[in-house]
């Protein structure tokens, strides 16, 4: 009696295997049918052909079913997961998703306030509810929702496009104030410098573009520079700089100056950059330029080089700046170290790239009642040919209508 039971129990347990394993393979198979093979048919007909269907399968049948626009369908499954599990937190995302993509943002925008009851900091629920706002149109809700968040390159992209809509245009003015040491100025015959700019810039839903007025005395000479500038979006996550300059007063602007740049957004908060910077005194000076930032919670590290080429060698420069975000857009604390150009501008005191200097700074922006900004920015520079400083004062408001 004893050996009939063992027999038994092992054709039971050795059939359960053998089940278990053709229920993986099928499972294996159906997903190799929608990711690599993108037939999302033949993925529908595997997952029926399992006969128990475990929890992971059901949830993978409502998603192939949302890819296939196969709507109510996966409404069902996902209502019937979730009666068995109703805090399930990928049941949820799936479900929101459906009804995300479907453009059916009421029912979406339910789902999401349903489940931030339960789960009030979930990242995904939040993000999801800000995008929904955005597509009904309502983006002071997704303002006040999107303070809370830290700084992301996606809550970057998310809350300019929330102020793009808020505010499409801004009007600044900003005055800076360039002081050089006595001994300093002796040595390169400088008077103080001051400059004087007025921006007007007009955001749509394929980027930012502006126009700006310099007015500047330097040298001795006062002189007005007219510059044309954009941002244009290419595409999610790859964005552009074009810079256009024109002035006839020589030394105090360049002749002209051009300037692009392209912006892509990495995994894992990465961001790159990479361009030029064309200047025309006397003669051209070429600067290329590369950039390499990291967002970590509400902070953002960028490394930034220039790269001045003439007939004997190649001058870097290189500066690394920290940003702090705070809750509102535009409220932010940065600071910054380099060696060698901190900024085009130095191009102006020197007749050749060969300078070694070191530079820091710090700026300050300040956000007052979501339509006024205010922006301080103060640094120093240290030439080793020369025994006194550079110091700059910048400062600047702004009105977004």
């Amino acid at each position: 009696m004893k050996k009939k039971t063992f027999i038994l129990l092992f054709i039971f347990m050795n059939f359960n295997w053998a089940n278990a394993q053709n229920v993986d393979s099928l499972f294996t198979l159906a997903r190799q049918e929608a990711f690599e093979k993108k037939d999302y048919r033949k993925a529908i007909e595997l997952c029926k052909a399992i006969e128990k269907n475990s929890f992971e399968v059901e949830l993978f049948l409502g998603r192939v079913y949302t890819w296939v626009d196969s709507v109510s369908l996966a409404r069902i499954q996902f209502i019937k997961l979730l009666q068995h599990d109703s805090l399930n937190i990928e049941v949820a995302k799936a479900y929101i998703d459906l009804e995300y993509w479907h453009n059916n943002y009421t029912e979406a925008l339910q789902l999401c306030e349903q489940f931030l009851v339960f789960y009030p900091k979930n990242d995904f629920f939040l993000l999801k509810k800000i995008k929904i706002l955005i597509k009904l149109n309502k983006y002071l809700e997704a303002k006040l929702l999107i303070k809370g968040l830290s700084i992301s390159p996606e809550t970057k992209f998310l809350r300019a496009k929330i102020d793009t809509n808020l505010f499409k245009s801004k009007l600044s003015f900003s005055y800076d104030y360039w002081h050089f040491h006595k001994r300093y100025q002796e040595t390169s015959n400088q008077q103080p410098w001051h400059i004087r700019t007025l921006t007007y810039s007009h955001t749509t839903n394929n980027g930012t573009f502006l126009i700006r007025w310099q007015n500047a005395t330097r040298f001795g000479n006062t002189g007005n520079q007219i510059e044309i500038e954009a941002y244009p979006q290419i595409k999610k996550g790859l964005n552009g700089y074009i810079n256009w300059g024109l002035s006839k007063q020589y030394p105090v602007f360049p002749n002209y100056r051009l300037g692009t740049s392209l912006y892509a957004n990495l995994l894992k908060g990465y961001e790159i950059e990479a361009g030029f910077r064309l200047l025309r005194f006397q003669s051209k000076v070429w600067i290329y330029t590369a950039a390499l930032g990291k967002y970590m919670g509400n902070y953002f590290f960028n490394l930034r080089t220039y790269l001045v080429p003439n007939s004997h060698s190649l001058s870097p420069s290189f500066r690394l700046t920290t940003n702090y975000y705070f809750a509102k857009s535009n409220d932010y604390f940065s600071c910054y170290v380099g060696k060698g150009f901190y900024t085009i501008s130095d191009l102006y005191l020197f007749n050749s790239a060969h300078v070694d200097s070191s530079n820091a700074g710090i700026l300050f922006s300040k956000n007052i009642h979501n339509i006024h900004i205010l922006k301080t920015n103060f640094s120093i520079i240290k030439q080793a040919q020369y025994s006194g400083i550079q110091a700059t004062l910048e400062v600047s408001y702004s009105v977004l209508f």
